[in-house]
């Protein structure tokens, strides 16, 4: 399963080890990837994520509000 998380910087996150660690204990096998992008060129590394079999992603600041135009849906909480 196809993972990512989008965002400027991502170097540092522990986001990987976190998502590895809950697949681990369904017996998930997933790959997750860290995508540095700028605000400029979110949208499209987020389509063709997607297109090219992605299956979920992450987005950090500062393009969180950024993506919210190009979600399905989004939560109230959200």
């Amino acid at each position: 399963m196809q993972l990512a998380l989008f965002g400027q910087p991502v170097k540092h996150s522990q986001s990987p080890l976190i998502h590895q660690g809950f697949a681990a204990q369904f017996g998930l096998v997933i790959d997750y990837h860290l995508v540095e992008v700028s605000e400029n060129e979110l949208w499209a590394q987020v389509h063709q994520f997607f297109a090219q079999g992605g299956h979920g992603a992450n987005v950090t600041v500062p393009h969180k509000q950024n993506i919210i135009p190009a979600l399905d849906r989004i939560t109230e909480r959200a």
